[in-house]
Order: structure tokens, then sequence, then C-alpha cells
């Protein structure tokens, strides 16, 4: 784990209780979170998650260079149970917005493009 993923546009957030057992709380958080993961083999992975019943737009900025990667283009894949989904290949920092569905999640990997 890297750390989060900023997004880069203000999201909608909810209000709701927390806790089952004693004590509950209640808190405010964004509709989708989103953190960054580095494979083993260098690739990295966005995780994106959408915990509201309606699709949320994510917006985030990546530089893949500051986390070891010294490639000039970056392949974009989303990673489904299916196999993997070219999204497209970029040149240095990454902007994207991925449309979450409701209550779900998505992965995104980025790694050199090959030639």
């Amino acid at each position: 784990l890297l750390g989060p993923v900023e997004p880069t546009t203000e999201l909608p957030t909810f209000t709701a209780e927390f806790g089952r057992w004693k004590k509950k709380h209640t808190g405010t958080v964004a509709d989708a979170k989103a953190a960054l993961w580095k494979s083993r083999g260098g690739s990295l992975g966005v995780f994106m998650a959408n915990f509201v019943q309606k699709k949320v737009p994510f917006s985030f900025s990546i530089d893949p260079r500051k986390y070891g990667m010294k490639a000039g283009k970056f392949e974009l894949l989303e990673i489904t149970p299916h196999g993997k989904i070219p999204i497209r290949t970029v040149s240095g920092v990454i902007n994207l917005t991925e449309t979450l569905r409701p209550a779900s999640i998505k992965v995104i990997e980025i790694k050199p493009a090959s030639n």
C-alpha cells in the first residue's frame, strides 16, 4: 500500500451511524475512496470503492515516475473478473475520471506500455 489516492474534484458525502456493539458513532465520509498499491513486479494499482447506491465519478491524477516507473508511456487497464480491459495508453502524468457503478469496486492497473 502506497497510500490514498486523493480525488481531484470534490466528492459528495454521506452521514451514517457506525458500530454494532455497545457504542455507536455518527460519521461523515466521501461517497467513494481510492488507494494506490504497487505490485512485486512494479505495476501500480488504483483500487476504488463506491460506498453508495448511485454512480460516482472519481477523478484523480498520478505520476507513475514518482513511484519508480521509468517508462515514457503507460498502459491503463481495468482489472475485471473476466480479465483485463485496455483503457488507453498515456504519456507522463495520468489524469483520469472513472465512473464507479453503485456500491462497487474498480481496479485500474498502470504498467509500462509495450512498444
